[in-house]
């Protein structure tokens, strides 16, 4: 795991629909591992790499949950609106996009959350705020926040640099996620494409854990994996000597659902997360690496790397 990456990744500023510094991170990374860069009217990044033909396309958002400040009452409290609706972020500390640092709490009915302004600037209707990033690693695991929502970017960041590129392949980079993935369908048109995986992270519990490998979503909420790539990404992981969780999560929304419904098949390539969707979440190094090597064998038309 290249930590300086995932480090400058999960620090980035990219609420919902400001993903313009994640995006500026992604092209540039992209850039050096040698793919073909393109950045759509929308703000997705797509990076292509190898001979023009049908392509394996691997799929991640840019975009973290957030706030946008509603409106400031005379008391000089910001009134905050969770970006996308209904996101519960919790409490504690916030920065805008030039930095500037809020004091993120609950208002006296529990339900709505209200933030004060603890920096110079001027927060205004419009304002977006995000947690406060942190980023601490140890020798086996990484703690960090935004980690669910910049693992599966820097996933494929990392898994560029290692692959030889006979194969035709395309790295979808995508901005606005909880808009239905609506930006994913828009990044994803006028490519060529032969197989379609997504990668995301999901929560430690039960069927999956941290630390045991990387997780292949069978079922989510509208989409099924196709039986016959199951089958052929556990030989690639035996031979790889990657560990191989198998999930069902009709309860989840995934990006593959979204795809799904559109008529394009996609499977979901995980990494399990301890503490997804709290301020500080956790991920076992192993379970990187062992997505990145899978993803770098996909990527090469089944050869390992």
């Amino acid at each position: 795991m290249n930590l300086e990456a995932l480090k400058e990744l999960c620090m980035a500023f990219g609420p919902t629909g400001r993903e313009k510094s994640v995006a500026a991170i992604v092209a540039k990374r992209a850039k050096e591992s040698g793919m073909q860069v393109e950045v759509d009217a929308l703000g997705n990044v797509i990076a292509l790499g190898g001979p023009e033909g049908p392509r394996y396309v691997f799929c991640a958002h840019m975009d973290q949950p957030g706030w946008m400040v509603e409106h400031m009452d005379q008391k000089g409290i910001l009134h905050l609106k969770p970006l996308p609706a209904g996101n519960k972020l919790g409490q504690g500390w916030g920065i805008d996009e030039n930095t500037d640092i809020y004091r993120i709490s609950s208002n006296d009915d529990g339900k709505k959350q209200e933030a004060e302004s603890l920096g110079k600037g001027y927060a205004g209707m419009g304002t977006y705020i995000v947690p406060k990033p942190e980023f601490e690693y140890s020798s086996e695991a990484v703690f960090a926040s935004a980690l669910s929502d910049r693992l599966p970017a820097a996933v494929l960041l990392e898994a560029a640099n290692g692959i030889d590129f006979s194969h035709p392949v395309a790295f979808c980079f995508y901005t606005g996620r909880y808009i239905k993935a609506a930006g994913l369908l828009a990044a994803l048109d006028g490519l060529d494409i032969e197989r379609c995986y997504t990668l995301e992270v999901l929560k430690s519990s039960g069927d999956i854990n941290a630390g045991m490998g990387t997780v292949i979503l069978l079922r989510s909420r509208q989409s099924i994996a196709p039986h016959s790539w199951e089958r052929e990404l556990a030989g690639f992981t035996e031979n790889l000597g990657v560990k191989l969780q198998k999930a069902v999560r009709p309860e989840n929304f995934s990006a593959a659902d979204v795809l799904s419904r559109s008529g394009l098949p996609s499977l979901v390539l995980g990494i399990a997360l301890d503490y997804n969707g709290t301020r500080i979440e956790k991920a076992c190094i192993s379970d990187f690496d062992d997505l990145k090597e899978l993803v770098k064998t996909l990527s090469s038309g089944g050869k390992a790397g």
